[in-house]
């Protein structure tokens, strides 16, 4: 288990500057990354091994956000997928669902909600890189 002492401290990327303070409440072991909601199109081309993606879906536009999500589920170590917004495009919402680890926070949501959500995420990664398994983790978290 010597292995994952390195992993304690979670690397987060908060699409969204909005929830970057809550997001460091919720978290305050992990060490994070803030982009700006108009660089969402840049996560795409990123190569970093981010834990947890947090992503602030009410400030950006929506076939950038589905194409955010889409993107994300294409790398080979995809990081959990964590959506916050209280107006979720039908399209990035499929997208996100075909994620192996994603979750959806409606807004407004507290430090705790966003603990519960992360943790989950967290929880769920994978040990190391498995052929031909098949799992999947998520919830939906807000009144309907």
């Amino acid at each position: 288990m010597a292995e994952r002492s390195d992993r304690k401290s979670p690397r987060v990327l908060v699409l969204g500057p909005r929830f970057a303070a809550i997001a460091a409440e919720a978290l305050p072991d992990a060490s994070f990354e803030v982009l700006k909601s108009e660089e969402a199109d840049q996560l795409a081309r990123r190569q970093d091994g981010f834990d947890l993606v947090l992503i602030g879906a009410d400030t950006i536009d929506p076939q950038v956000l589905t194409g955010t999500v889409e993107a994300l589920g294409q790398k080979a170590h995809a990081p959990g997928v964590l959506l916050l917004g209280a107006r979720l495009p039908a399209n990035a919402v499929r997208a996100l669902f075909k994620l192996k680890r994603s979750e959806v926070l409606e807004t407004p949501s507290t430090a705790g909600d966003l603990v519960r959500s992360a943790e989950l995420l967290l929880r769920c990664q994978p040990q190391a890189p498995a052929a031909a398994q098949s799992s999947r983790c998520g919830a939906i978290a807000g009144a309907l």
